[in-house]
This record gives C-alpha cells, sequence and structure tokens, in this order.
C-alpha cells in the first residue's frame, strides 16, 4: 500500500465535493506532513509542540505565531502553495534534482532536499524512477497528479 492509499483507506485523502478536485485532508497532512507542509497549510503554526489532553473529548492544542498581517500571510502561503503546484506540474516530466533546482531558482542543494524534495517525496506527491537506488546519479524524480 503507498502513502496516498494509506490516506485514501483512513479518509484523509479526499475529493472536495464543490470543486471536485482531489487532496489530501488537513488531518492528513497534521500526521503525515512535514513541518514545511505544516506550515504551508497552517501559515500561524509556530512549530512547537502540540499540546495533547485526553479527557472526555480528546483535544490537541496547537502552537502559533502572532500574524503579520492577513494579507502578507495569504500572499506568502499562496504563492509557497502556486510553487509547490508548479514544480510537481513541472515534473510530469522526470526531472533530475539540479532541473527542479533550476526550475524554483534554488541554489542550496541540501536546503531544497530537506525543506522540499524529501517532504513531497514521503508525502506521496513526487515519486523516484530508481525507488530501488535513492542515491543514484540517475535518479529522477516525476509526479503522477
Amino acid at each position: 500500500m503507498d502513502n496516498i492509499e494509506l490516506l485514501k483507506s483512513a479518509g484523509m485523502d479526499l475529493k472536495d465535493q464543490s470543486t471536485g478536485k482531489q487532496g489530501i485532508t488537513l488531518a492528513g497532512i497534521l500526521i503525515f506532513g512535514s513541518e514545511l507542509m505544516i506550515q504551508a497549510a497552517l501559515p500561524h503554526y509556530s512549530g512547537a509542540d502540540p499540546e495533547f489532553i485526553e479527557g472526555d473529548v480528546f483535544k490537541t492544542i496547537i502552537p502559533l505565531t502572532v500574524q503579520d498581517t492577513n494579507q502578507d500571510t495569504v500572499q506568502d502561503t499562496n504563492q509557497d502553495n502556486e510553487d509547490i503546484k508548479e514544480l510537481l506540474e513541472f515534473c510530469r516530466t522526470p526531472r533530475t534534482r539540479q532541473e527542479m533546482q533550476q526550475f524554483m531558482g534554488l541554489n542550496n542543494r541540501g536546503h531544497f532536499r530537506k525543506k522540499i524534495l524529501n517532504p513531497l517525496i514521503k508525502g506521496g506527491l513526487l515519486k523516484m524512477t530508481r525507488p530501488d537506488k535513492p542515491t543514484s546519479r540517475n535518479q529522477k524524480y516525476y509526479s503522477n497528479r
């Protein structure tokens, strides 16, 4: 069972009835998402550990940061989401890490791997052409979205 099948079976990858778009729910992002994905979905998330309270009802308290301005935060988040969507579209044809970095205008290989590439692979949004050899110099990545 791949990541998307797991999310679907848990009801965390659903089709929006109003738009018809398929996507990961907030619950799926919070459980399986990287810090980058969580911050893209919840721009006010502080990165601090959530607090879990058990009682009659189970509660989760997610620490937030103070918002700059509605316009600034919404614009930043929308731009980040748009950048990821454009990258996934670009990767409909298998691409190397270097091609993806150039497409996004990013120079730092470590930052790109840690903050963008690995979370997209773990989230099932990007797949490797050589999953049996993840560090192959011939490795390419593709999106089937």
